[in-house]
């Protein structure tokens, strides 16, 4: 089986996120979304409970063969990707494992814990976020890159929520900027 894993703090998750899942749920035959609960680069951001993030992780997943996985969420340790990929080569030992990340994440693998191990173990995924810096020092055979067209991270989307800027289609769907001003979320 092909097996690919996306994750991400998804706070909020956006139209990007969902390109992404849309894409990678018709690529491979089974995709886990792993929200995380202590992510190693965002460790002074707050987060929005893991109830509305997986609630709105929901929201933009339209495949079968997608899944969320709460095995970080459950952890009460950094979310090192180095423990998913061992958590998935143990549960998923037969199959083709692929990362899925952006390309402002590949730019910073090398500081990653244990890096190496991800890179020898893993395929890549990699999509371009329009984000400048070289791959040139990436040569790993296991690394694929994708054209990505969608400028906007989370922080963005937070920060245009707290200034009480309108939030357009563009950015998320209708139906996810009104669970957002439901919840009152971001303010």
């Amino acid at each position: 089986m092909k097996l690919a894993f996306y994750g991400g703090t998804f706070n909020p998750p956006h139209n990007g996120h969902k390109m992404i899942i849309e894409e990678c749920a018709c690529l491979f035959d089974k995709l886990l979304i792993f929200p995380n609960n202590i992510s190693p680069d965002k460790k002074q951001e707050l987060l929005i409970s893991n109830k509305h993030r997986i609630n709105m992780l929901k929201m933009i997943i339209n495949h079968k063969n997608v899944f969320i996985d709460e095995f970080e969420l459950l952890s009460e340790n950094i979310s090192y990707t180095y423990y998913t990929i061992q958590y998935l080569l143990n549960k998923y030992s037969n199959d083709d494992i692929t990362m899925i990340i952006g390309k402002d994440q590949l730019l910073n693998l090398k500081n990653w814990y244990k890096y190496e191990y991800i890179l020898k173990n893993i395929n890549i995924l990699c999509y371009d976020r329009n984000v400048d810096g070289d791959f040139h020092r990436f040569e790993f055979k296991n690394i694929k890159f994708k054209e990505f067209d969608f400028p906007y991270s989370s922080k963005y989307i937070r920060n245009k929520i707290k200034s009480s800027k309108i939030l357009d289609k563009s950015l998320m769907s209708n139906s996810m900027i009104d669970y957002i001003d439901k919840n009152n979320l971001y303010k």
